[in-house]
Formats: structure tokens, sequence, C-alpha cells
């Protein structure tokens, strides 16, 4: 799955889509991708610090630089 993160959504936001994507059984993993490396490291913060380092596993928080240069 694929979240594009334009640098607005909230905390709450952020988590009910992980939950939406957390609830898809066919889901193996999640990709946000954020404008800026800052913007891409409070997201990863924040699902962190409700799920879990674990979570980690099936997640992956990039900023559009990180996503080009590959």
């Amino acid at each position: 799955m694929l979240e594009v993160d334009l640098g607005h959504y909230s905390r709450k936001r952020i988590l009910g889509k992980l939950s939406t994507f957390l609830a898809d059984p066919d889901a193996k993993g999640v990709l946000f991708a954020c404008p800026t490396e800052e913007r891409a490291a409070w997201i990863a913060r924040t699902i962190r610090d409700q799920h879990g380092d674990r979570i980690m596993d099936r997640v992956q928080v990039l900023s559009f630089r990180q996503i080009r240069e590959g």
C-alpha cells in the first residue's frame, strides 16, 4: 500500500490510515511518502510511539527525495 502525506495530516489521521492498513489481511507493507525528511521522521516516530518498533517491519516512511534517490 502507498500513502502520500503532503504534510498536513494530523497524528490521529496518520494512525487511522495505519489502522486501515493493519486491518487489511492482504496488505503486506505500507509506504508513507512525505515531502521532507523531517516530516518522515515525525510520522515514523508517531507510528512507533503507538505501535512499538516492531511495526516498522511492515511500514516504511520515506521522503520524496529518498524515494527519488532510491
